[in-house]
């Protein structure tokens, strides 16, 4: 979709009694939901497995910083930042 085209489309939906904001911030969060579903794709099934037992696990710790932390670890983002060092 071209830059004039979703402009388009934004007015259209201002027309129709739609807030421009409110709708960009959908379509952003969309396309971050997209993102997040997507980063688990390139793991192989036993890795997916482990992961989702992981997520499992940690329930609602894994939505706090330490817990996305140790997500982010298993899933091998690399190194993770230490706080309080």
């Amino acid at each position: 979709m071209t830059a004039q085209s979703k402009a388009d489309q934004y007015d259209i939906a201002s027309d129709r009694g739609i807030s421009k904001k409110l709708l960009k911030l959908k379509v952003k969060e969309r396309g971050l939901q997209r993102k997040i579903d997507g980063v688990t794709s390139d793991l192989e099934a036993d890795e997916l497995s482990e992961f989702q037992m992981l997520i499992d696990l940690l329930g609602d710790y894994g939505e706090l910083p330490l817990g996305k932390a140790a997500l982010a670890r298993a899933e091998g983002k690399g190194n993770v930042t230490r706080i309080g060092a």
